[in-house]
């Protein structure tokens, strides 16, 4: 039997844009949603951000398993460039019923299919698109 998430916390930005941070908790097969940010995390989009609802029992589990779907599970601890001094941050935090824990974070530097958790989150009106 697999373990099923219980939260994922995302934020990412910087000290010039702000951040966007994104908080799902699972509970009862449905997921309540906080989604706040000064910014957005497309170009050319400066449409504020901040939300707050509740996922259906069936959003709940394709949010989860879009994100799991993106091999995020696979990616490292951390990831860095310091030849930027001025950039922008993220995390990704994700916890289990079982309490395993899963994160990842970085600066100025992402891992493959980075833009494709970014897409998972658009989709579900978490983050702000065009």
């Amino acid at each position: 039997m697999k373990s099923r998430i219980s939260n994922i916390a995302f934020s990412i930005g910087g000290m010039r844009q702000g951040f966007t941070n994104v908080d799902v908790n699972v509970a009862d097969g449905v997921a309540c949603v906080k989604a706040a940010g000064p910014l957005s995390l497309v170009a050319g989009s400066d449409s504020p951000l901040d939300r707050e609802t509740t996922l259906s029992a069936d959003q709940a589990e394709r949010l989860c398993e879009a994100v799991l779907g993106v091999g995020v599970l696979s990616w490292e601890p951390s990831y860095e460039c310091w030849t930027v001094l001025d950039g922008e941050q993220w995390q990704l935090s994700i916890q289990f019923e079982d309490g395993r824990r899963f994160e990842s974070g970085g600066r100025n530097e992402y891992p493959e299919a980075f833009d494709d958790l970014l897409a998972v989150f658009q989709e579900f009106g978490l983050v702000n698109g065009e």
